[in-house]
């Protein structure tokens, strides 16, 4: 009697360890950092010459045709533009319109395209587009916008 009421117990403890120690978090992987490269026709970069200002990038999420959320945490390193990294932690498409307060002001806009990763905390970017701008992809997460 005591034998079999120590092994259910044995037993419980253990399956309510298996449950609670599997979760999404056991393959957690970080946002990926969206990096953009402001350069010229001659391909010098405009945040190294000082034409771009990190006071003067702005970034806001396209929600509808009426309404837009601004997206803090935006950061120059290496004389590029790198974006919040929550942006990247999406299921499907976004759209954006990047503000550079320069003279003259430009407005781009931007999609981004990424997905969860199946049972798992996750998200892959698959791809990043700009609209009415000369734009290279350096890789999958680096873009080199001529302006």
């Amino acid at each position: 009697m005591k034998k079999s009421f120590i092994t259910n117990c044995v037993i419980f403890l253990t399956s309510i360890l298996v449950l609670f120690s599997c979760s999404n978090d056991d393959c957690y992987t970080p946002s990926e950092n969206i990096i953009f490269e402001f350069v010229n026709e001659n391909d010098e970069n405009l945040i190294e010459n000082g034409f771009i200002h990190s006071s003067s990038v702005a970034i806001n999420k396209i929600i509808d045709e009426n309404r837009m959320i601004g997206i803090m945490g935006n950061r120059i390193e290496n004389n590029q533009l790198v974006l919040n990294s929550t942006i990247s932690r999406y299921d499907g498409p976004q759209d954006f319109m990047l503000i550079l307060n320069t003279k003259p002001a430009k407005l781009l806009y931007f999609n981004i395209v990424s997905s969860k990763i199946q049972k798992c905390n996750a998200y892959n970017i698959h791809d990043v587009v700009f609209h009415d701008v000369k734009f290279y992809k350096q890789d999958v997460t680096h873009y080199k916008i001529v302006l």
